[in-house]
């Protein structure tokens, strides 16, 4: 009875232990199934195909280009509007305890929010830049590498936020003034670095855009308006309100950067609509002129008369040398034809006597002379013909036909 008792037991153990090993690979497949399938955090539309590319944020709507230069434009009149009100009011004078708060709105200052305001915009002139270079790059026809320009484009864009921000143009020009031993030169010394740097870089910028009007047309009012402002810098014309003047000059060049945005964008436009196949191609001739049409070759047949007298109208006085070469290739030609007309015939050898060897010789010997004799000949009639006129020709023709019936009679 003990016996069986623990038979009993055993099998159960089996059974237990057979069950258990065969429920672990089901939990083992469970937890690598449940590693490697994981809940999404994000939805699919987080993939990078499904992701609006960098070319989508262009303005390429004409709609959208103007509401984003006109936004541009409101911000200025919104910055000038709180200056005005701030330097005619009592509570924008420096005495008084508030004013301290309200610096930040005084465009004369240093650090205001009209430098940042223009900042921000040539920063991001610099960023559209970029976009830009990442399209025009791929043009097919561009062999010169002349795309390049808008990557100097967006360095000079990303400097002059720099600068706009931080006012470092006033240390560069009393750094070099220094060097130069003349410390009231220092704003007359940084202009001329920036009109010689940027100005080339404007110049070749006019180039490359001259295909689009509008960018060309913005980007010169934006040169413009840079001079004028530099203009004031140095003082070339002033005015006697301080408000008027710091109106003006801060105006002038908000607006400036404002051109700068709307060359960008105008030309972005421009290039992504070229590359999307929406534009004209410009198909450039090889000579760089257009072909001219063949004239048909017909011509009303004159008589000869008419042709010889056309023809002495039309040829300039030959030199003394001409008519003599002319009389002497005539005198030439009719002794050639007396004596082949005086020369004696060959008589007839009998049919039995040979010609020797001798004769043979030279008979063989003679041929390839007279041929080139005749060659020889044939070449002087032809230089003499190119330096006669076409009515000494007709009148050697007619010579030569007469010859020619007087010898059949």
């Amino acid at each position: 009875m003990d016996f069986r008792r623990s038979g009993q037991l055993d099998d159960r153990r089996r059974r237990v232990l057979r069950d258990e090993l065969s429920s672990e690979p089901d939990i083992d497949t469970e937890g690598t199934s449940s590693v490697k399938k994981t809940l999404r955090a994000y939805s699919e539309a987080v993939l990078e195909d499904r992701q609006p590319r960098i070319t989508e944020l262009i303005p390429v709507r004409p709609f959208l280009v103007t509401m984003t230069i006109l936004v541009a434009l409101t911000g200025i009149a919104a910055l000038e509007t709180l200056y005005i009100q701030l330097e005619t009011n009592s509570w924008g004078n420096a005495a008084q305890p508030i004013a301290q708060s309200f610096a930040a709105l005084d465009l004369a200052s240093r650090g205001n929010v009209g430098a940042w305001y223009g900042a921000c915009l040539l920063a991001l002139g610099s960023a559209a830049a970029l976009v830009i270079l990442s399209v025009r790059c791929h043009r097919v026809d561009d062999y010169s590498g002349r795309y390049r320009v808008w990557l100097w484009t967006a360095a000079a864009l990303l400097w002059g936020s720099l600068d706009c921000a931080s006012g470092i143009h006033h240390a560069i020009g009393a750094g070099m003034a220094l060097l130069a031993g003349q410390p009231q030169l220092a704003d007359l010394c940084w202009m001329a670095v920036y009109l010689l740097v940027f100005g080339a870089l404007a110049v070749r910028l006019g180039i490359e855009t001259w295909h689009s009007l509008s960018a060309f047309s913005a980007l010169a009012i934006a040169a413009v308006l840079y001079l004028v402002a530099g203009m004031a810098a140095l003082g070339l014309w002033t005015i006697t309100s301080q408000l008027v003047s710091t109106v003006i000059v801060s105006s002038v060049t908000l607006v400036a950067h404002v051109a700068v945005i709307a060359t960008l964008a105008l030309y972005a436009r421009h290039v992504c609509l070229d590359a999307a196949g929406k534009l004209p191609l410009r198909l450039r001739a090889k000579d760089g002129k257009k072909k001219k049409k063949s004239k048909p070759k017909l011509s009303v047949v004159r008589t000869d008369d008419a042709e010889e007298e056309s023809a002495d109208k039309q040829e300039s006085p030959k030199p003394a040398v001409a008519p003599a070469a002319t009389s002497a290739s005539k005198e030439a030609k009719a002794s050639i034809s007396k004596a082949t007309l005086n020369s004696p015939k060959p008589t007839m050898q009998s049919s039995g006597s040979k010609p020797g060897p001798l004769a043979s010789k030279l008979s063989v010997s003679s041929a390839p002379k007279d041929d080139e004799e005749d060659d020889d000949e044939e070449s002087e009639d032809y230089d003499s013909d190119e330096q006669m006129s076409k009515s000494e020709r007709r009148r050697l023709k007619k010579l030569a036909r007469r010859e020619q019936m007087r010898r059949a009679a």
